[in-house]
């Protein structure tokens, strides 16, 4: 990219990170992943306090989170879903004989254990298959960030230590199936005046015919050990 200026500072709008471009020739080196935004700002005057931003020289072989984990339930509606133990990760809405996972708003919480045996990489990155439809990372009791859109990842690796870590990622879902199911139990959930609430085609909206929407976790979690250029 092409810039003006004698200093061009990159920032990541979804992690708050920032650094000091490389440049050469009035041109600016980017690693830009798909569906990635970056902001950049150009200066004239160079502020030395800013530190360099981090280049992934190469990453290795991505760990599969494909270990047991349990999945519990801390606040939402209609009612909470029972807790209970996972082989694989899947959506808490597979588990139909549950009744509660079909109409559940709010936040559950998968926990797995990984052991590390060895923390010889600049950072790590966790990264999600599929996730409905945002998550918070707690890594060992820390809170390590929000995921909510591409590319669905985060850096965990500074929460991370050699040996056992709790890794915790609280999902929160939308609000279609507990909608859904208050409008298949006619509970009144609109409270508008002086408005017209109707579906796209200008009928009265009734959600209660909406299919159940996948809510949680699915397909694999990837840890990927990441070395920066020095």
């Amino acid at each position: 990219m092409n810039y003006v200026g004698k200093q061009t500072t990159i920032m990541n709008p979804e992690n708050g990170d920032f650094g000091i471009a490389e440049t050469k020739n009035n041109l600016v080196k980017i690693q830009l992943k798909p569906g990635e935004s970056l902001v950049f700002k150009t200066a004239e005057n160079p502020d030395n306090s800013i530190p360099k931003w981090r280049y992934i020289e190469k990453t290795d072989s991505p760990m599969i989170l494909n270990q047991p984990w349990q999945l519990g339930f801390k606040e939402g509606g209609t009612e909470l879903p029972k807790s209970r133990n996972l082989k694989n990760l899947e959506p808490w809405t597979n588990f139909s004989e549950d009744p509660a996972t079909q109409s559940f708003s709010g936040t559950g919480i998968y926990t797995t254990t990984l052991n590390l045996n060895k923390k010889n990489a600049d950072d790590y990155l966790l990264k999600f298959d599929k996730l409905y439809e945002s998550a918070k990372v707690i890594v060992n009791g820390q809170d390590a960030g929000i995921v909510w859109s591409i590319p669905f990842e985060i850096n965990i690796g500074k929460y991370l230590k050699k040996g056992k870590n709790i890794i915790q990622i609280e999902v929160c879902n939308l609000m279609a199936n507990r909608i859904r199911y208050m409008d298949q139990n006619k509970i009144q959930w609109r409270n508008y005046h002086e408005i017209n609430f109707v579906n796209i085609d200008y009928k009265a909206f009734d959600a209660s015919h909406w299919k159940v929407q996948p809510s949680g976790l699915d397909g694999q979690i990837q840890l990927v050990p990441i070395h920066y250029s020095k």
